[in-house]
């Protein structure tokens, strides 16, 4: 589409109006319902090639590429996490952190040239109850230190031209999004005095101070209004503080009918959504173009509505320069040596140790001794020698364990002790075993697991001999269908969406148990030996459901009963932990929790006990 870049659209010397005029006139109103999803595609005859608004950078670029068409993960610089990056009380150096993301997704944006200069980040919302899954994405529970904060972060990643941004940062959540469970459907009731000087006040401050470009409306009812037709966001975001472009999150526009039951068809939804100022639906663009479509037939929306909503979209695109004939973008002056440099890394670096907070030193432990010798203390712990991502965390150039960290600066190798329990899991006269390609089997030469407790009932098993841990095999695309339920462990580190390596242990009254999986659906066994966990596909979604029957009718040559276990403790962690600790000068002990099981996007905390 090169030869088509002498159009008005693409000339720097008209003004940004003028450009959206010459492009609103010449597209077609088929062409303009297909546009209003967040993953706009190409108009190959007017040369205006595909550009989606989209993806994360909460604590540096998130380009794990683990949930699009990109293939590998691409390494970045990842910081801490925000409730981290606002506790160093630094607004200059998270400025600095935040020029870091915008640079680097503008690194990646000239490897992927049709996405990643709109970044879903930061996380405003008020941290009200350190029960909400997404604690760690925000920025704390005061509204000054949340605007004063993220604004910081913005103005970093959008830069400061007059004309141009860096990359462009989109809010996250409008508003009243404090928990996870049944967020889809919920409703947050907020009194006038809470909403304007609480949960209105970060966004008013991240957008008439930081100059945040966008917002993205939250999946829960704020009064009674799904978050994505709240008006307050053309009468207050938009009128009162500024504010460029809206989107809904993801599969919002969905959710207003099968979930909030608030409209009847998504056509009603699109409508409204327009209306109420939200210009770009971050759902299948199929549904979010038969729905525009639909609601234009029927007379629920203009083209004038859509029109809007466009412009709003491709204004915020012409400031970031993807449009233009005369490349003038003086951010976009970057080469691969701008991605996880020096520079970067020691920004990453300072951000760290100033996250850190000491919260009570008795008898001034700390600093150690700079004599200390590595075989005066022991490690203890289940976080002593991991390293977890969480859900929204790029992928690092490095990786480093606390347990690593400390024989490094101490030049000696720690003694370490997870504290976790081996356990053999008995079933009648057999026990678990993984065989030649990961499946479990019972077998009458049992694996030993690490039995990982989080508490609140969820466990991971991790086959001491592989290092791997117990899963259901349940993905479908990625598993065949006569797979589909069987148990296993393959998974060298638990890390997607539904989490398949969780487990409960159900205690029975003759002193068995029985283990369900993620959904809570018992252990079977087959009659070969093989286990299984045949439910849980209906409790996700209809296709999922399809896929375990499908699973289900292939396998029906199997029979399966229910399987009871016994858990025969090979070694107690904590007996371990207490005889390494009594050998020892001093213990450093390494508590916390799984970003992955613990709290998380759609996952709450239901005490704020840590796990056992």
């Amino acid at each position: 589409m090169e030869e088509k870049k002498n159009t008005p659209f693409w000339d720097v010397s008209l003004s940004t109006e003028e450009r959206l005029d010459w492009l609103m006139s010449e597209l077609t109103m088929e062409e303009k319902l297909g546009m209003l999803a967040t993953r706009v595609p190409a108009i190959e005859r007017l040369g205006v090639p595909a550009m989606s608004v989209g993806g994360e950078a909460a604590h540096g670029v998130e380009a794990r590429n683990d949930q699009n068409d990109l293939g590998g993960p691409e390494t970045t610089t990842s910081f801490p996490q925000p409730i981290g990056m606002s506790a160093t009380w630094d607004t200059e150096l998270i400025r600095e952190a935040g020029a870091v993301t915008g640079t680097e997704a503008r690194v990646l944006y000239h490897r992927h040239p049709d996405r990643g200069l709109s970044r879903w980040a930061p996380t405003i919302d008020l941290e009200r109850d350190p029960r909400w899954g997404r604690t760690e994405e925000g920025y704390g529970e005061d509204p000054y230190l949340i605007g004063e904060m993220s604004s910081a972060y913005i103005r970093g990643m959008q830069g400061d031209d007059p004309e141009y941004l860096r990359v462009a940062s989109t809010l996250k959540h409008f508003y009243g999004n404090n928990t996870e469970v049944g967020r889809g459907w919920k409703n947050s009731s907020i009194d006038p005095r809470n909403k304007y000087e609480l949960y209105l006040e970060p966004f008013r401050r991240a957008i008439e101070d930081g100059g945040a470009e966008a917002i993205m409306t939250a999946y829960n009812k704020i009064n009674g209004i799904p978050g994505m037709l709240n008006p307050e966001v053309r009468t207050i975001l938009k009128e009162k503080y500024g504010l460029k472009h809206a989107v809904c999150d993801g599969g919002a526009m969905e959710l207003v009918a099968d979930f909030h039951h608030y409209c009847g068809l998504h056509a009603e939804t699109i409508a409204m959504a327009l209306k109420a100022g939200v210009d770009g639906m971050s759902d299948n663009p199929e549904v979010v173009e038969q729905a525009a479509r639909e609601a234009f037939e029927l007379g629920l929306i203009t083209e004038e509505d859509v029109d809007e909503a466009l412009r709003n979209m491709f204004r915020t695109k012409l400031k970031l320069g993807i449009y233009d004939a005369i490349p003038r973008n003086p951010y976009d002056n970057v080469t691969e040596a701008d991605l996880n440099s020096e520079e970067n890394q020691e920004i990453c670096r300072q951000v760290s140790r100033e996250s850190i907070v000491l919260l009570k030193n008795e008898g001034e432990m700390l600093p150690l001794d700079k004599n200390t010798s590595a075989d005066s203390l022991a490690l203890i712990g289940p976080v002593g020698d991991s390293w977890y991502r969480d859900w929204y965390c790029g992928e690092p150039l490095r990786k480093t364990t606390l347990k690593q960290g400390m024989e490094k600066t101490l030049g000696g190798e720690i003694a370490f002790a997870d504290g976790y329990d081996r356990v053999i899991l008995r079933c009648g006269n057999q026990g678990i075993a993984v065989s030649g390609d990961g499946a479990l089997i019972l077998s009458d030469e049992p694996d030993i697991f690490i039995k990982k407790d989080w508490g609140e009932g969820c466990l991971y098993f991790q086959c001491a001999r592989t290092g791997n841990y117990m899963n259901t095999r349940f993905y479908p695309g990625k598993v065949k269908p006569e797979e589909m339920g069987k148990l296993a462990a393959d998974i060298e580190e638990p890390f997607d969406w539904f989490v398949m390596e969780i487990f409960h242990l159900e205690e029975q009254k003759d002193g068995t148990s029985v283990l369900t999986n993620r959904f809570g659906s018992p252990f079977l066994k087959g009659e070969d030996g093989s286990l299984w966990s045949m439910k849980g596909g209906e409790q996700i979604g209809p296709s999922v459901g399809l896929e375990m029957a499908s699973a289900s009718s292939v396998r029906k040559e199997i029979a399966l009963s229910e399987a009871f276990f016994t858990l025969e403790v090979v070694e107690s962690g904590v007996e371990a932990a207490v005889r390494l600790a009594e050998s020892r000068e001093k213990v450093v002990l390494a508590l916390g929790c799984n970003p992955m099981v613990n709290a998380r996007e759609e996952v709450d905390r239901g005490t704020i006990i840590l796990p056992p």
